[in-house]
């Protein structure tokens, strides 16, 4: 129900409000830079350190300030930023995608308890019981598949060291000479015991069918060796500092893939 998508969109909303303030902060101090250079307004410290960190192809600390957190020199750091914004953008004018570009936010764990909402409120659910299965599907990106029908599709995922094979569908050695591979498209499905009864309940009392949470159509096969959780990163930088909200300011949520 519209309800159940607010979630989601409350949290659109929240993440095109910091571009904006980004994007506006990127606008006001190239401005000031421009009349400065032309000897306009007085070149103070921080256009002076802009300058500079434009020179050297490095992204300025007023932008980073503003911005999430991110490791590319200059040129990359705004490429993303278009990645980013574009995204949103046809979010915000075409509706919702069938599938979320993860690293596309600001702060990805809030797109994730907000999907977990959603589920919650559809299936009249407390959040608490919930957590997410993993299913990677065979498909690359989300531009030819449908929505589903509970969870998420999110993409835009590397792995480090390790690769998907697609045939066995487990993590396996990454091949030689290859240190980052895409990962396929990745649905978030809410579960747990309690809600999988629920879930039932629902559909012996409602025209809702929603999938059945055990089974999955890219389900793994029987020979995998070991479940691996393999944390998820906002940067390539394996670490974070914690904020005073207890979440970390890198680290996400810890991915559980079938592994060899």
């Amino acid at each position: 129900g519209g309800g159940a998508e607010n979630a989601l969109n409350m949290v659109r909303s929240q993440e095109v409000m910091r571009f904006n303030v980004l994007l506006e902060t990127c606008r006001i101090t190239l401005g000031l830079l421009r009349r400065a250079i032309k000897g306009l307004v007085v070149m103070s410290e921080d256009l002076d350190d802009m300058l500079s960190s434009l020179h050297n192809h490095q992204v300025p600390t007023k932008w980073s300030a503003a911005a999430y957190l991110s490791l590319k020199p200059l040129a990359g750091w705004i490429a993303d930023l278009e990645i980013r914004v574009s995204f949103f953008r046809r979010w915000t004018l075409s509706g919702a995608p069938s599938a979320y570009l993860l690293p596309a936010f600001f702060f990805p764990q809030g797109f994730l308890t907000a999907a977990l909402q959603r589920h919650a409120r559809f299936y009249k659910l407390a959040i608490d019981t919930l957590a997410f299965d993993f299913h990677v599907l065979k498909h690359a990106t989300g531009e030819d598949v449908a929505a589903p029908q509970d969870g998420v599709y999110v993409q835009g995922f590397w792995i480090e060291a390790a690769r998907w094979d697609r045939r066995s569908k487990m993590l396996k050695t990454s091949l030689e000479g290859e240190m980052l591979v895409p990962l396929p498209l990745l649905h978030l499905l809410p579960s747990s015991a309690s809600a999988s009864a629920a879930v039932s309940h629902q559909r012996s009392n409602d025209s809702v069918e929603p999938k059945d949470v055990t089974a999955h159509p890219d389900a793994v096969a029987s020979d995998v060796n070991c479940i691996y959780e393999c944390p998820l990163y906002k940067t390539s930088a394996r670490q974070g500092t914690v904020s005073t909200t207890g979440q970390s300011s890198n680290f996400v949520l810890f991915v559980l893939l079938p592994a060899q």
